[in-house]
């Protein structure tokens, strides 16, 4: 199986870490407690479309079961009808036997949040630079628009949470740079999330 593209429209590499990602759900395979320790995560915050799918089998299985084994893992996946989209049994093994304890798993999750944050942000700054490029609106309310949404990043739930100001202080800098590299790049290749090929 071929890890999905990792570089963006524009060359440059998209925020993620896919060892990061495969040693957090390797980890909830193996130690079911685990989970709590992760519960800032969500399973948009996983780069590959499969490890979303598989956090989101972890979760269901750990709130109905309180169990977070491969086979529960399985047949929460089948029954939804997307295991073969998550790369089968087979992934699910290779995760678990990929780590040998749970000990490292909060660091790896801070990490995976930490790139999707990155990715959402730059998501922000494309359509802040779409907007730009249409010229529809005055600059003050482009720059209010820019504040707005990187203030709604899911930054601001992280568990190092920023300080209001500091965050205003650089939603106002991101914005009024016109989101450099964003700009630099063609309108509408923000990054996203993404699935893998076979």
């Amino acid at each position: 199986m071929v890890e999905a593209q990792k570089i963006a429209a524009d060359g440059k590499m998209i925020p993620q870490n896919l060892e990061a990602e495969r040693s957090v759900l390797g980890a909830l395979l193996l130690h079911a407690d685990a989970v709590a320790d992760v519960s800032f995560l969500q399973p948009e915050d996983f780069y590959l479309h499969r490890h979303q799918l598989i956090f989101g089998a972890v979760l269901s299985c750990y709130n109905t079961r309180n169990t977070t084994d491969p086979i529960a893992v399985e047949e929460d996946l089948s029954r939804k009808g997307v295991l073969q989209e998550a790369g089968g049994r087979e992934i699910l093994l290779d995760l678990m036997e990929s780590v040998v304890s749970a000990a490292g798993v909060v660091y790896h999750a801070e990490i995976v949040r930490e790139k999707s944050v990155l990715r959402r942000l730059l998501g922000t700054c494309h359509e802040i630079a779409r907007m730009s490029y249409e010229n529809q609106m005055e600059a003050k309310d482009l720059l209010d628009e820019a504040e707005r949404q990187i203030m709604r990043s899911p930054a601001s739930t992280s568990r190092a949470r920023p300080s209001p100001s500091a965050t205003c202080c650089s939603a106002r800098s991101i914005a009024s740079s016109g989101c450099a590299s964003a700009m630099a790049a063609s309108p509408g290749s923000a990054p996203t999330s993404t699935t893998s090929t076979t």
